[in-house]
Formats: C-alpha cells, structure tokens, sequence
C-alpha cells in the first residue's frame, strides 16, 4: 500500500508528461496488495511483486530516453501557422543556440527541446509497462490451493 501510495504521489509532483510513467505501477500495488490482503501470499511473492514492478517501471522510464530526438519550432502568431525547424542547426548536444535571424519570415515565438518521445520509445515503453503489469498480476495472485490425496478419494 505504501509503494502505491508513493507512486500515485510523484504522478503529481512530477512534470505532466511523466506522470503516466508512475501512475500504472502506483495502481498495480494498489491492486496487487488487495489481491494479496488474506489470501496467504507469502512474503517472498510479495517482495518479488513489489520488486518487479519497481525494476521493471524504471526499464519503463528509461525506454522513453533510448535515443536523443531533438525538435525545434518556430510559430507565426499572426497567421498562426507553425513551423517545424531542422534541429541540427540549433541543437549541440545539450545546448541549444537560436536567434531570431534563423526563423522563418514572421516567426516570433519559437523554441527548441533537445529530446522528445518517439513513435517507437512510446510503443516501447508502453510494453515494458503491460508487461510489468502482467507479471505483478501473476505473482499478487493468491496461490492455486493444491489437492490432497485424501480429498480426492473422496
């Protein structure tokens, strides 16, 4: 419950475009610790539930920064029309260099992001996470009760 509670937490200190990486895990604790509430899961398996989710989330988290995808814009306010700029001019690595002479004709909004989630570091990330969330469903479920031989003579 505590892991849950933690997670649902940083989904809302945390900048709007991470807050889904920690809202799915803060849930499945949630779910795993109702699951597991009196049903006899023993300690192993709900440390490995927990430990899963937390090592496997972050696989998660990092799978979103798997390459640098720098995007720059530049925005003509008036006519509202958006540009897409050609990001190796202005990005250096980290660094980012724009002057007002390198925009389109009109442009005076613009900016630059030296990284930005990707088709394929979304699909990814989001499997990570099914995948995680699949595995913690597994092992927060309370144990199949096995028969004994006098019970099914019977």
């Amino acid at each position: 419950m505590a892991a849950g509670a933690l997670d649902l937490g940083l989904a809302f200190v945390t900048l709007i475009s991470l807050r889904l990486v920690f809202v799915p895990p803060g849930v499945m604790f949630f779910v795993a610790a109702r699951q597991m509430r009196g049903a006899g899961v023993g300690l192993w398996r709900s440390i490995a539930a927990v430990l899963v989710a937390v090592i496997v989330g972050a696989v998660a988290f990092f799978a979103l920064f798997a390459r640098e995808d720098p995007i720059c814009w530049a925005r003509n306010p008036t006519t509202g029309e958006s540009f897409r700029l050609d990001p190796d001019r202005f990005v250096h690595g980290s660094s980012i260099s724009m002057d007002s002479r390198d925009l389109p004709s009109g442009a005076t909004e613009s900016g630059c992001t030296t990284d930005s989630i990707s088709t394929s570091e979304a699909v990814a990330g989001i499997s990570v996470v099914a995948a995680m969330l699949g595995a913690v469903w597994v092992l927060s479920k309370p144990p199949v009760p096995r028969a004994t031989p006098a019970a099914t003579m019977g």
